[in-house]
């Protein structure tokens, strides 16, 4: 609703980006216009002269009736009030459309690799983990539901200094010898050395990789998260691809020797130094194959690249975007989204992690507590860039202040009144929704039909926690609205309207929660 009142203020005004704001107080409309106070100076009239003009446009550009009224407030603030006859109009669209309703094509049909988690091969998978996971495995359903031909990918690091340090602390462990300096600590070691001792695998380092990585899919499924693509570092470096990457490098001018190593002029494209792309003894850097790597996903074919990375790869995005212009490659199509910490706490006490001492707490554990519907809401819940404090405790509670709990209940509670009303799901053609006169359904109506927009608005933005912000308020308006509005009633008509309006209710609730990896239980 909110992308066709634009276009209809667009339209009137010849203005663009226009901003709908929605008043605290109903009698300030549905909807609020601060252009004109924007305009004022530019048009050295007053403000409210201003809007006064711009209104009148308005109205002359509304074919269809969308406002019942527009009134000018204050110094000049346009207030919209939205026609109910419109509002019940455009509602009928969720019952048509139903587990469809705020699909979208802004995605054009285009190709997008969704990468992320991306964890090393060396251990059990941390919160932060989960929370990539359930980000880039919400927005990958979402680009899917907006249009896009969407691949998730994982990226498995088994090349490197950090594997060769996993197996030298197998080893150790084995023989009963510390730890190297700066190798894995974790009682996981110790177990995996155990296994090897038993079974005695002949390829040591193939085993211990393949049984961590089976670990760490194991702890995605149980977040429902899968990949359609698990892409191996080593096929990088068997096939020549990263030194071919860095041989084109060179040719194109983007590199120079130093000290016998080969630099990458990072410099010049806007970073703060220059990077090394071959060492000394002619052994690739991790850079060389994370250009190679993205180098490759361009010649895949797809049109946008999306990874979802930890904070401690911030330094790292304009290094590769550069390399990817160096290359001619298209480096504007690659969005990187950079995450901030998260740190766990039962009520105000911290839970401390450490990986390398071992004294951490999985996201398996974490999963195991509180179960996968509330880790994955939890962690969706925040926007990526914002450091995130986990409440254990919280997220165990079943009670309306958990917030996953507070949004499956309004479903439950949806579906239980359905089923108890002892009457077949009316058809909206069956029923008179202009029954549907109070204030608080036209406001759960208003809300309802904001879910396109809000799928749009995540998918634009890549953040999904968007649509974890809307449920909340979504489920805040439907649970008022049940203290208002007596569903099954002693009025036939009424009851059969407001029984639709509730199906209309559970059709977004389960979109929601389906699209954010949240089931949507029938009852609790």
């Amino acid at each position: 609703m909110r992308s066709e009142i634009v276009k209809i203020i667009e339209k009137a005004t010849g203005l663009k980006d226009i901003t709908l704001e929605s008043p605290k107080e109903k009698a300030h409309g549905d909807f609020s216009l601060n252009i004109a106070m924007m305009l004022a100076k530019q048009e050295k009239k007053p403000p409210r002269e201003v809007a006064l003009k711009l209104k009148k446009k308005i109205e002359n550009a509304d074919k269809s009736n969308i406002f019942s009224k527009i009134e000018i407030a204050g110094p000049g603030f346009i207030n919209l009030f939205i026609n109910e006859r419109f509002v019940r109009k455009s509602f009928k669209k969720v019952l048509e459309e139903k587990e469809n309703f705020g699909k979208n094509n802004i995605g054009e049909n285009k190709k997008v690799l969704v990468e992320f988690v991306s964890a090393n091969p060396t251990g059990p998978l941390h919160i932060g983990h989960g929370r990539w996971a359930a980000i880039g495995d919400s927005l990958a359903r979402i680009l899917v539901f907006c249009g896009w031909q969407v691949c998730t990918e994982f990226y498995v690091n088994n090349v490197g200094r950090q594997v060769n340090l996993l197996i030298e602390s197998v080893k150790s462990a084995m023989d009963g010898r510390p730890v190297p300096e700066d190798g894995y600590n974790g009682a996981y070691i110790k177990d995996i050395a155990e296994e090897v001792r038993f079974k005695k695998p002949a390829d040591l380092r193939g085993f211990v990789l393949n049984k961590l990585l089976a670990e760490q899919k194991a702890t995605l499924a149980a977040l429902s998260v899968y990949f359609d693509n698990w892409f191996f570092e080593n096929t990088l470096h068997n096939s020549g691809s990263v030194r071919k990457t860095v041989d084109l490098l060179i040719e194109r001018d983007a590199t120079y020797e130093k000290d016998g190593a080969v630099w990458f002029k990072s410099e010049s494209y806007g970073d703060d130094k220059d990077r090394v792309l071959m060492r000394e003894n002619g052994e690739p850097t991790y850079f060389s194959a994370d250009i190679a790597y993205h180098a490759d996903k361009f010649r895949r074919g797809f049109d946008l690249l999306v990874n979802v990375w930890g904070t401690d790869h911030h330094g790292y995005v304009k290094r590769l975007q550069s390399a990817l212009e160096a290359l001619g490659l298209p480096s504007q199509n690659l969005e990187i989204i950079i995450g901030q910490l998260v740190a766990l706490y039962r009520g105000k006490e911290q839970v401390r992690m450490s990986k390398r001492t071992g004294d951490m707490i999985t996201l398996k554990e974490v999963i195991d507590e509180i179960g996968a519907d509330a880790a994955r809401f939890f962690l969706v819940m925040t926007g990526a860039d914002t450091h995130m404090d986990f409440d254990l405790e919280l997220a165990k509670k079943k009670t309306l202040d958990n917030p996953v709990y507070y949004v499956q209940y309004a479903h439950a509670r949806v579906c239980n009144i359905i089923k108890n009303s002892n009457m077949p799901l009316p058809d909206p053609e069956d029923a008179d929704l202009s029954l549907l006169a109070q204030e608080a359904e036209k406001d759960l109506m208003l809300k309802i039909l904001e879910l396109p927009e809000e799928l749009k608005l995540c998918a634009r933005t890549m953040q999904p926690h968007h649509l974890a912000r809307y449920a909340r308020e979504f489920a805040a308006v439907l649970h008022s609205y049940y203290h208002k509005c007596r569903v099954i009633c002693d009025e036939p008509k009424l009851m059969k309207s407001r029984l639709v309006l509730m199906e209309a209710s559970r059709i977004v609730l389960s979109n929601m929660l389906k699209l954010l990896g949240v089931s949507a239980p029938e009852r609790m």
